[in-house]
């Protein structure tokens, strides 16, 4: 006569009972390192942001205007090399100004 004297009814509860354990102890487990990654990997990002040099650090990039010469030439200048701004021409005197046309 067999050592077990449960009915096996109980023994598929009792299965069941430690499978479903087993299961909710890895959903437990998977949910931890998932917070363990999400934690890690934010703190790595934020980590970078603050070693990497920002783009305010870099070198300014000089900014240039396109503009006309007398000659009809496009030509571009750094803004910083123009004077500041002063009153403006009339229409009369950049007419005489292009090509020394006087009209």
């Amino acid at each position: 006569m067999p050592l077990n004297n449960n009915p096996p009814k109980k023994k598929k509860e009792l299965f069941n009972l430690i499978m479903r354990k087993m299961i909710n102890e890895n959903i437990n487990q998977n949910r931890r390192k998932f917070i363990k990654w999400g934690v890690a990997s934010a703190t790595v990002f934020s980590a970078f942001r603050f070693l990497l040099p920002s783009e305010k650090k870099k070198a300014p990039k000089t900014e240039t205007v396109k503009m006309l010469t007398r000659e009809g030439n496009l030509v571009e200048v750094q803004i910083v090399a123009l004077p500041p701004k002063k009153k403006k021409i009339t229409n009369k005197e950049l007419q005489n100004w292009i090509l020394g046309k006087h009209i």
